[in-house]
């Protein structure tokens, strides 16, 4: 499986503190690395989230939360959102 980061999270991220973008870009080199050796998204990524929003992964990075959507047919995860945990916590 694949990682992509569609352009409009790119952007995001790159407005965000470069302290904050770099630990954010090394949890995703990392969920790329495992999910290049095989490893399921599930098994790669902390949580499915509940409810309305069950199709999304979630991952924590500090006080940013990581959305992510599978795209099994075409064997893609896709980076959907980046907020901010306060941000994050109204969906749920």
């Amino acid at each position: 499986m694949e990682l992509k980061v569609p352009p409009s999270q790119k952007e995001k991220l790159k407005n965000l503190e470069k302290s904050v973008r770099e630990r954010i870009k090394k949890k995703l080199d990392e969920i790329d690395r495992k999910l290049s050796i095989g490893i399921e998204p599930k098994k790669v990524v902390e949580k499915r989230l509940r409810g309305p929003l069950h199709p999304i992964l979630q991952q924590r990075v500090g006080d940013w939360r990581l959305w992510f959507k599978e795209d099994k047919e075409n064997d893609i995860l896709w980076l959907e959102a980046i907020k901010q945990k306060e941000e994050a916590k109204k969906y749920y």
